[in-house]
Protein backbone atom coordinates (compact mmCIF):
# COMPACT_ATOMS: atom_id res chain seq x y z
CA UNK A 1 0.00 0.00 0.00
CA UNK A 2 1.28 3.32 -0.72
CA UNK A 3 2.52 5.76 1.82
CA UNK A 4 -0.20 8.05 1.08
CA UNK A 5 -3.01 6.06 0.72
CA UNK A 6 -1.84 4.99 4.18
CA UNK A 7 -1.99 7.97 5.12
CA UNK A 8 -5.55 9.23 3.81
CA UNK A 9 -6.95 6.11 5.58
CA UNK A 10 -5.64 6.94 9.03
CA UNK A 11 -7.06 10.70 8.62
CA UNK A 12 -10.46 9.47 7.32
CA UNK A 13 -10.28 7.39 10.72
CA UNK A 14 -9.66 10.59 12.55
CA UNK A 15 -12.68 12.36 11.17
CA UNK A 16 -14.57 9.27 11.31
CA UNK A 17 -14.09 8.46 14.98
CA UNK A 18 -14.37 12.53 15.62
CA UNK A 19 -17.91 12.79 14.02
CA UNK A 20 -19.58 10.11 15.52
CA UNK A 21 -17.83 11.18 18.98
CA UNK A 22 -19.70 14.91 18.35
CA UNK A 23 -22.31 13.56 17.66
CA UNK A 24 -23.08 10.70 20.44
CA UNK A 25 -21.16 13.06 23.24
CA UNK A 26 -23.20 16.84 22.46
CA UNK A 27 -21.72 18.11 26.09
CA UNK A 28 -18.39 17.38 25.65
CA UNK A 29 -16.31 20.54 24.50
CA UNK A 30 -15.51 19.45 21.06
CA UNK A 31 -11.73 20.64 21.48
CA UNK A 32 -11.02 18.21 23.86
CA UNK A 33 -13.10 15.33 21.89
CA UNK A 34 -10.77 16.19 18.81
CA UNK A 35 -7.83 15.90 21.25
CA UNK A 36 -8.78 12.59 22.74
CA UNK A 37 -9.68 11.38 19.13
CA UNK A 38 -6.09 12.57 17.71
CA UNK A 39 -4.80 10.97 20.95
CA UNK A 40 -6.10 7.71 20.10
CA UNK A 41 -5.49 7.52 16.52
CA UNK A 42 -1.79 8.69 17.16
CA UNK A 43 -1.90 5.84 19.07
CA UNK A 44 -3.45 3.51 16.54
CA UNK A 45 -0.83 4.82 13.98
CA UNK A 46 2.21 5.59 15.42
CA UNK A 47 2.62 3.09 18.18
CA UNK A 48 3.16 0.39 15.18
CA UNK A 49 5.71 2.76 13.43
CA UNK A 50 7.62 3.67 16.66
CA UNK A 51 8.16 -0.06 17.01
CA UNK A 52 9.47 -0.96 13.80
CA UNK A 53 11.67 1.90 14.04
CA UNK A 54 12.97 0.94 17.35
CA UNK A 55 13.80 -2.91 15.92
CA UNK A 56 15.09 -1.06 12.54
CA UNK A 57 13.46 -3.27 10.27
CA UNK A 58 12.39 -0.08 8.91
CA UNK A 59 12.00 3.54 9.45
CA UNK A 60 9.15 5.86 9.06
CA UNK A 61 8.40 7.11 5.76
CA UNK A 62 8.00 10.90 5.27
CA UNK A 63 4.58 10.98 4.46
CA UNK A 64 4.23 8.68 7.78
CA UNK A 65 6.22 11.49 9.64
CA UNK A 66 3.78 14.10 8.43
CA UNK A 67 0.60 12.66 9.34
CA UNK A 68 2.05 11.62 12.67
CA UNK A 69 3.32 15.41 13.13
CA UNK A 70 0.11 15.98 12.17
CA UNK A 71 -2.17 14.12 14.74
CA UNK A 72 0.67 14.88 17.74
CA UNK A 73 0.38 18.94 16.86
CA UNK A 74 -3.88 18.25 16.15
CA UNK A 75 -3.89 16.35 20.18
CA UNK A 76 -1.56 19.59 21.60
CA UNK A 77 -3.49 21.90 19.65
CA UNK A 78 -7.25 20.92 20.44
CA UNK A 79 -6.25 20.14 24.25
CA UNK A 80 -4.62 23.62 24.37
CA UNK A 81 -8.15 25.39 23.23
CA UNK A 82 -10.42 22.83 24.98
CA UNK A 83 -8.84 24.00 28.22
CA UNK A 84 -8.80 27.33 27.40
CA UNK A 85 -12.25 27.91 26.16
CA UNK A 86 -13.94 24.89 28.61
CA UNK A 87 -16.11 27.54 29.86
CA UNK A 88 -16.70 29.73 26.52
CA UNK A 89 -19.95 30.39 25.60
CA UNK A 90 -19.11 31.79 21.98
CA UNK A 91 -16.64 32.06 20.16
CA UNK A 92 -14.22 33.89 18.20
CA UNK A 93 -16.10 34.90 15.58
CA UNK A 94 -19.37 35.91 18.32
CA UNK A 95 -20.95 33.19 17.22
CA UNK A 96 -23.21 30.90 19.86
CA UNK A 97 -20.87 28.12 20.80
CA UNK A 98 -23.36 26.58 23.38
CA UNK A 99 -26.99 25.73 23.19
CA UNK A 100 -29.14 25.37 26.28
CA UNK A 101 -32.59 24.26 27.82
CA UNK A 102 -33.71 24.71 31.31
CA UNK A 103 -34.74 21.29 33.23
CA UNK A 104 -37.55 21.03 35.69
CA UNK A 105 -35.17 19.98 38.40
CA UNK A 106 -33.67 22.92 38.33
CA UNK A 107 -30.42 21.76 36.02
CA UNK A 108 -29.14 24.05 32.98
CA UNK A 109 -28.15 21.55 30.30
CA UNK A 110 -25.32 23.24 27.86
CA UNK A 111 -24.67 21.64 24.36
CA UNK A 112 -22.10 22.42 21.76
CA UNK A 113 -24.50 21.04 19.14
CA UNK A 114 -28.01 22.37 18.85
CA UNK A 115 -30.80 19.70 18.92
CA UNK A 116 -33.07 18.67 21.92
CA UNK A 117 -32.21 17.81 25.47
CA UNK A 118 -31.52 13.94 25.62
CA UNK A 119 -33.47 13.32 29.30
CA UNK A 120 -36.77 15.68 28.32
CA UNK A 121 -37.28 16.08 24.49
CA UNK A 122 -37.42 19.75 25.20
CA UNK A 123 -35.60 21.72 21.66
CA UNK A 124 -32.03 23.40 23.00
CA UNK A 125 -32.29 27.14 22.65
CA UNK A 126 -29.07 28.92 21.86
CA UNK A 127 -27.46 31.35 23.92
CA UNK A 128 -27.55 35.21 23.54
CA UNK A 129 -25.34 37.75 25.45
CA UNK A 130 -28.46 38.76 27.61
CA UNK A 131 -28.95 35.02 28.74
CA UNK A 132 -25.26 34.97 30.10
CA UNK A 133 -25.67 35.71 33.66
CA UNK A 134 -28.60 33.90 34.09
CA UNK A 135 -27.00 30.63 32.55
CA UNK A 136 -24.20 31.79 35.13
CA UNK A 137 -25.56 31.89 38.18
CA UNK A 138 -28.14 29.61 37.89
CA UNK A 139 -25.28 26.72 37.42
CA UNK A 140 -23.72 28.15 40.48
CA UNK A 141 -27.71 27.83 41.87
CA UNK A 142 -30.92 28.77 41.14
CA UNK A 143 -32.25 32.30 42.66
CA UNK A 144 -34.54 32.03 45.25
CA UNK A 145 -38.21 33.21 44.87
CA UNK A 146 -39.18 36.37 47.16
CA UNK A 147 -42.31 35.24 49.16
CA UNK A 148 -43.21 39.05 49.01
CA UNK A 149 -42.38 41.97 47.34
CA UNK A 150 -39.37 43.88 48.75
CA UNK A 151 -38.74 46.96 50.87
CA UNK A 152 -36.64 48.08 48.08
CA UNK A 153 -35.20 47.00 44.25
CA UNK A 154 -31.89 48.45 44.33
CA UNK A 155 -28.73 49.06 46.61
CA UNK A 156 -28.20 51.99 48.43
CA UNK A 157 -24.95 51.97 48.32
CA UNK A 158 -24.27 51.16 44.92
CA UNK A 159 -27.39 51.73 43.11
CA UNK A 160 -27.28 48.27 41.11
CA UNK A 161 -30.39 46.31 41.47
CA UNK A 162 -30.76 43.81 43.98
CA UNK A 163 -33.93 42.12 42.75
CA UNK A 164 -35.05 40.15 39.32
CA UNK A 165 -38.00 39.84 37.90
CA UNK A 166 -40.49 37.92 36.32
CA UNK A 167 -43.89 38.70 34.62
CA UNK A 168 -46.59 36.26 35.25
CA UNK A 169 -49.43 35.19 33.27
CA UNK A 170 -52.04 37.16 34.96
CA UNK A 171 -50.19 40.65 35.03
CA UNK A 172 -48.90 40.33 38.00
CA UNK A 173 -45.00 39.94 39.16
CA UNK A 174 -42.44 37.93 40.70
CA UNK A 175 -39.48 38.92 42.30
CA UNK A 176 -35.87 36.65 42.70
CA UNK A 177 -32.69 37.67 45.20
CA UNK A 178 -30.43 37.06 41.50
CA UNK A 179 -30.19 36.31 37.99
CA UNK A 180 -31.58 33.26 36.21
CA UNK A 181 -34.94 31.94 35.27
CA UNK A 182 -38.07 31.86 36.63
CA UNK A 183 -38.49 27.94 37.65
CA UNK A 184 -42.20 28.34 36.72
CA UNK A 185 -42.46 30.10 33.28
CA UNK A 186 -38.63 29.72 32.28
CA UNK A 187 -38.50 32.46 30.88
CA UNK A 188 -35.43 34.67 32.06
CA UNK A 189 -35.01 37.03 34.88
CA UNK A 190 -34.73 40.96 34.35
CA UNK A 191 -33.06 42.95 36.71
CA UNK A 192 -34.81 45.44 38.28
CA UNK A 193 -34.88 49.26 36.65
CA UNK A 194 -35.52 52.88 37.85
CA UNK A 195 -37.88 52.46 34.37
CA UNK A 196 -39.49 49.71 35.76
CA UNK A 197 -39.54 50.55 39.03
CA UNK A 198 -41.74 53.61 38.23
CA UNK A 199 -44.42 51.66 36.17
CA UNK A 200 -44.44 48.96 38.63
CA UNK A 201 -45.60 51.74 41.41
CA UNK A 202 -47.95 53.13 38.53
CA UNK A 203 -48.89 49.78 38.33
CA UNK A 204 -49.31 49.16 42.38
CA UNK A 205 -51.62 52.40 42.29
CA UNK A 206 -54.03 50.87 39.71
CA UNK A 207 -54.20 47.30 41.56
CA UNK A 208 -55.26 49.48 44.90
CA UNK A 209 -57.66 51.04 42.52
CA UNK A 210 -59.09 47.51 41.50
CA UNK A 211 -58.79 46.17 44.27
CA UNK A 212 -60.94 48.69 46.08
CA UNK A 213 -63.48 48.79 43.39
CA UNK A 214 -63.58 44.57 43.57
CA UNK A 215 -63.75 44.98 47.25
CA UNK A 216 -66.84 47.28 46.91
CA UNK A 217 -68.39 45.20 43.85
CA UNK A 218 -68.47 42.77 46.22
CA UNK A 219 -69.81 44.38 49.25
CA UNK A 220 -72.99 45.93 46.83
CA UNK A 221 -73.21 42.21 45.44
CA UNK A 222 -73.54 41.08 49.26
CA UNK A 223 -75.83 44.34 49.94
CA UNK A 224 -78.02 43.11 46.77
CA UNK A 225 -78.04 39.56 48.28
CA UNK A 226 -79.27 40.60 52.15
CA UNK A 227 -81.58 43.33 50.16
CA UNK A 228 -83.17 40.06 47.71
CA UNK A 229 -83.43 38.09 50.87
CA UNK A 230 -85.16 40.92 52.77
CA UNK A 231 -87.58 41.18 49.74
CA UNK A 232 -88.16 37.63 49.96
CA UNK A 233 -88.47 37.87 53.55
CA UNK A 234 -90.96 40.92 53.10
CA UNK A 235 -92.91 39.22 50.68
CA UNK A 236 -93.10 35.77 52.64
CA UNK A 237 -94.33 38.22 55.80
CA UNK A 238 -96.64 40.25 53.50
CA UNK A 239 -98.04 36.67 52.08
CA UNK A 240 -98.64 35.51 55.68
CA UNK A 241 -100.08 38.80 56.71
CA UNK A 242 -102.52 38.48 53.63
CA UNK A 243 -103.53 34.78 54.25
CA UNK A 244 -104.33 35.96 57.77
CA UNK A 245 -106.54 38.85 56.66
CA UNK A 246 -108.17 36.62 54.59
CA UNK A 247 -109.03 34.62 57.49
CA UNK A 248 -110.41 37.09 59.16
CA UNK A 249 -112.08 39.00 56.56
CA UNK A 250 -115.42 39.15 54.44
CA UNK A 251 -115.47 41.34 51.30
CA UNK A 252 -118.39 42.68 50.45
CA UNK A 253 -118.87 44.35 46.86
CA UNK A 254 -121.33 47.32 46.78
CA UNK A 255 -122.36 48.46 43.76
CA UNK A 256 -122.54 52.24 43.20
CA UNK A 257 -122.32 54.85 40.87
CA UNK A 258 -118.95 56.64 41.86
CA UNK A 259 -117.89 53.47 43.72
CA UNK A 260 -117.42 50.47 43.70
CA UNK A 261 -117.53 50.50 47.52
CA UNK A 262 -116.25 47.32 49.37
CA UNK A 263 -117.63 46.47 53.08
CA UNK A 264 -114.92 45.07 54.90
CA UNK A 265 -116.12 43.11 57.60
CA UNK A 266 -113.60 41.83 60.44
CA UNK A 267 -114.71 38.17 61.89
CA UNK A 268 -113.15 37.20 65.04
CA UNK A 269 -110.09 38.74 66.58
CA UNK A 270 -108.06 39.40 63.78
CA UNK A 271 -105.90 42.21 62.41
CA UNK A 272 -106.90 45.45 63.25
CA UNK A 273 -109.17 48.04 60.86
CA UNK A 274 -106.13 50.25 60.40
CA UNK A 275 -103.88 47.59 58.82
CA UNK A 276 -106.74 45.85 56.91
CA UNK A 277 -107.61 49.24 55.86
CA UNK A 278 -104.10 49.99 54.37
CA UNK A 279 -103.88 46.72 53.05
CA UNK A 280 -106.87 47.17 50.95
CA UNK A 281 -105.35 50.79 49.38
CA UNK A 282 -102.61 49.62 48.64
CA UNK A 283 -104.11 46.69 46.62
CA UNK A 284 -107.04 48.98 44.98
CA UNK A 285 -104.50 51.93 44.83
CA UNK A 286 -106.32 54.86 44.75
CA UNK A 287 -108.78 53.36 47.42
CA UNK A 288 -109.86 55.25 50.26
CA UNK A 289 -111.45 54.47 53.48
CA UNK A 290 -114.76 55.94 53.76
CA UNK A 291 -116.45 54.23 57.12
CA UNK A 292 -117.02 51.67 59.49
CA UNK A 293 -118.56 50.05 62.02
CA UNK A 294 -117.97 49.17 65.72
CA UNK A 295 -116.14 46.30 66.91
CA UNK A 296 -117.92 43.90 69.31
CA UNK A 297 -115.23 44.63 71.61
CA UNK A 298 -117.00 48.36 71.90
CA UNK A 299 -120.30 46.94 73.10
CA UNK A 300 -118.38 45.82 76.54
CA UNK A 301 -116.96 49.34 76.90
CA UNK A 302 -118.03 51.64 79.90
CA UNK A 303 -119.64 54.11 77.14
CA UNK A 304 -121.52 51.27 75.19
CA UNK A 305 -123.13 49.69 78.93
CA UNK A 306 -123.85 53.49 79.94
CA UNK A 307 -125.49 53.66 76.73
CA UNK A 308 -127.85 50.49 77.23
CA UNK A 309 -128.67 50.95 80.55
CA UNK A 310 -130.19 54.46 80.20
CA UNK A 311 -128.85 55.91 83.01
CA UNK A 312 -127.97 59.36 80.94
CA UNK A 313 -128.66 61.77 84.17
CA UNK A 314 -124.80 62.10 84.78
CA UNK A 315 -123.78 61.88 81.54
CA UNK A 316 -125.67 64.60 78.96
CA UNK A 317 -123.14 63.90 75.87
CA UNK A 318 -124.17 60.21 75.54
CA UNK A 319 -127.01 61.19 72.91
CA UNK A 320 -124.16 62.76 70.77
CA UNK A 321 -122.06 60.13 71.92
CA UNK A 322 -124.76 58.14 70.27
CA UNK A 323 -124.82 59.84 66.41
CA UNK A 324 -121.33 60.21 66.56
CA UNK A 325 -120.44 56.57 66.53
CA UNK A 326 -123.40 54.80 66.04
CA UNK A 327 -124.40 56.64 62.76
CA UNK A 328 -122.36 55.91 59.54
CA UNK A 329 -119.80 59.01 58.29
CA UNK A 330 -117.14 59.99 56.03
CA UNK A 331 -114.03 59.27 57.07
CA UNK A 332 -111.15 61.20 55.63
CA UNK A 333 -108.21 59.61 57.40
CA UNK A 334 -107.38 55.68 58.46
CA UNK A 335 -106.21 56.94 62.10
CA UNK A 336 -109.16 58.06 63.66
CA UNK A 337 -112.81 57.51 63.61
CA UNK A 338 -114.13 60.29 65.45
CA UNK A 339 -112.59 60.01 69.14
CA UNK A 340 -112.35 56.07 68.62
CA UNK A 341 -108.65 55.70 67.91
CA UNK A 342 -108.40 52.18 65.08
CA UNK A 343 -105.34 51.33 66.72
CA UNK A 344 -107.38 50.47 70.07
CA UNK A 345 -109.06 47.49 67.71
CA UNK A 346 -112.86 49.00 68.45
CA UNK A 347 -114.13 49.08 64.41
CA UNK A 348 -115.92 45.96 63.74
CA UNK A 349 -116.04 46.90 59.44
CA UNK A 350 -114.57 49.30 57.41
CA UNK A 351 -115.88 50.45 53.89
CA UNK A 352 -113.44 51.76 51.50
CA UNK A 353 -114.34 52.87 47.95
CA UNK A 354 -111.97 53.15 44.68
CA UNK A 355 -111.97 56.32 42.50
CA UNK A 356 -113.31 59.20 43.86
CA UNK A 357 -114.36 58.99 47.17
CA UNK A 358 -118.49 58.85 47.91
CA UNK A 359 -120.02 61.67 49.75
CA UNK A 360 -123.63 61.30 50.20
CA UNK A 361 -124.52 65.07 49.88
CA UNK A 362 -127.28 66.44 51.45
CA UNK A 363 -128.36 62.35 52.98
CA UNK A 364 -129.52 63.14 56.22
CA UNK A 365 -129.17 59.75 57.82
CA UNK A 366 -132.19 58.89 60.37
CA UNK A 367 -131.09 56.94 63.39
CA UNK A 368 -133.71 55.04 65.83
CA UNK A 369 -133.84 57.05 68.68
CA UNK A 370 -131.72 56.31 71.47
CA UNK A 371 -134.61 55.12 73.88
CA UNK A 372 -135.27 52.50 71.21
CA UNK A 373 -131.91 51.09 71.65
CA UNK A 374 -131.67 49.91 75.03
CA UNK A 375 -132.80 52.71 77.26
CA UNK A 376 -133.67 51.24 80.75
CA UNK A 377 -132.26 47.41 79.83
CA UNK A 378 -130.33 46.31 82.62
CA UNK A 379 -130.81 42.47 82.42
CA UNK A 380 -128.38 40.09 80.45
CA UNK A 381 -131.49 39.18 77.79
CA UNK A 382 -132.38 42.55 77.34
CA UNK A 383 -128.79 43.95 77.10
CA UNK A 384 -127.92 41.47 74.20
CA UNK A 385 -131.52 42.36 72.72
CA UNK A 386 -130.16 46.31 72.42
CA UNK A 387 -126.84 44.97 71.19
CA UNK A 388 -128.68 43.33 68.16
CA UNK A 389 -131.03 46.10 67.90
CA UNK A 390 -127.70 48.34 67.85
CA UNK A 391 -126.38 46.59 64.95
CA UNK A 392 -129.65 46.54 63.17
CA UNK A 393 -129.55 50.14 63.11
CA UNK A 394 -125.91 50.73 61.99
CA UNK A 395 -126.56 48.05 59.04
CA UNK A 396 -129.59 50.42 57.97
CA UNK A 397 -127.44 53.64 58.43
CA UNK A 398 -124.81 52.44 56.49
CA UNK A 399 -127.48 50.71 53.86
CA UNK A 400 -129.10 54.85 53.85
CA UNK A 401 -125.73 56.35 53.23
CA UNK A 402 -125.34 54.34 50.00
CA UNK A 403 -128.78 54.80 49.04
CA UNK A 404 -127.98 58.41 48.60
CA UNK A 405 -128.91 60.83 45.76
CA UNK A 406 -126.91 59.74 42.87
CA UNK A 407 -128.94 56.65 42.41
Amino acid sequence: MSPILNALIIWGHHRFLFHHASSGLPSVNPYLLKSVVSAIVLSWAGIPTLVRWLKKSRGPTLVHRWVLIALGVSLLWNAVLGIARNDHLFGPDGRAARFFSLRPEGEVYLSYHPGVDPLYGTKLREVTPDLVDAIRHWRIGPPKRMSQEPESFFDTATGQPKVWVSENPDGTWSFFDGPGFDDRTSTVLQPATAQWAAEYRKQGVRREELRKLEILRQQEAEEAQVAEQLRKDRAEASEGRRQEIRSHLEVGRIPKEGGPFYALNLRGEGPSPRIVAGRVQKQLGDAKVIGGFLRDSFFDSAVCRDLLSGNWSDRDDLPKEWERIAAFVVLDSVVEYGSVNLDKDLVRAVVVVKGEVYRPAGVKVSLPPIEGIGAGFSKESARAKAFENLVEAQAAAISEALRGEGE
